[in-house]
């Protein structure tokens, strides 16, 4: 009697065993279909995202032609002059040494009043440092 009592047991605890092991698996089986809905959701709004970032970028390619060729379009004598030169750098000084205004050297030079007194500054600059 104790032995299939005990027989009865083991196979209850076997049968119990796999009754856990089936219900682990199918809620395995569950949690990997739900991740892999997620995944595919989320790879879709990637695609989108992607979609969009391709149109955005379309149009700023599309703007940055138009800008250059605007560029291209403009006059030659609306293109920025070139840095100024040392020697008209050392006449500017020369004439500030003097005591002339910078108004008074640039209309002299034919140099932007701007260009003038931002040399002047940073003469002034360079001479306190």
């Amino acid at each position: 009697m104790e032995n299939l009592i005990l027989l009865l047991l083991v196979d209850g605890l076997l049968a119990a065993g796999l009754l856990l092991a089936a219900g682990l698996f199918l809620a395995s089986k569950r949690e990997i279909a739900r991740v892999a809905l997620r995944r595919r959701r989320g790879d879709e709004a990637l695609a989108q995202s992607l979609d969009q970032l391709r149109k955005e970028l379309e149009a700023l390619r599309a703007g940055a032609a138009e800008l250059d060729r605007r560029l291209r379009e403009l006059p030659v004598s609306a293109a920025p002059e070139a840095e100024m030169d040392p020697v008209r750098r050392s006449q500017v000084l020369r004439m500030h040494r003097r005591g002339e205004r910078p108004e008074q050297i640039a209309a002299v030079l034919g140099l932007p009043r701007g260009e003038v007194d931002l040399l002047l500054k940073l003469q002034r600059i360079s001479n306190a440092a």
